[in-house]
């Protein structure tokens, strides 16, 4: 599951839908490392975020909202990464400078949505159930080799600075 830390008593629900589903939040399942279907999400080495063992991952649709589609591993507009330090989910690579953030007044219909990126709010923070540090850590090494140029010189300068 993917848990908000503003509120922990949601996470990021599909609300029974698997394609073209608008991502929204729901009362977290009881069990975070093996939840319900409609919250078990697995950020892979393709640098995308699948809705576990389907097909369709998290998307950018063309109005801006945070859906399922088909997975294409291609990155672009479902390039996901994971900011252990942040506890961001990162959208885009660096060139676009977006991270999902949570409205607190709502629950369905926009709930969850792209923002430029603060590490500093509450509302950009997130958990995973599970997470592979040493994966995570080692993103520029790990899994599929990252297309958007920017983002490895992010995290190039990034790891030199810890």
């Amino acid at each position: 599951a993917i848990q908000s830390v503003y509120n922990p008593a949601l996470c990021i629900d599909t609300y029974g839908k698997e394609e073209h589903a608008q991502l929204n939040l729901y009362a977290c399942a009881d069990d975070l490392q093996n939840p319900q279907r409609t919250q078990y999400f697995t950020l892979r080495h393709f640098r995308d975020i699948e809705l576990r063992n389907t097909m369709f991952c998290f998307d950018q649709d063309e109005a801006g909202v945070l859906t399922t589609n088909v997975c294409h591993h291609m990155q672009d507009n479902q390039y996901f990464r994971y900011d252990l330090d942040t506890l961001q989910i990162c959208h885009g690579g660096a060139s676009r400078d977006e991270c999902l953030e949570i409205d607190p007044e709502k629950v369905e219909n926009g709930a969850v949505f792209f923002a430029k990126c603060d590490d500093e709010s509450a509302l950009q923070k997130f958990k995973f159930g599970n997470v592979n540090e040493t994966a995570l850590r080692g993103w520029i090494k790990y899994g599929r080799e990252i297309l958007d140029h920017d983002e490895i010189d992010m995290l190039e300068s990034h790891s030199m600075n810890l």
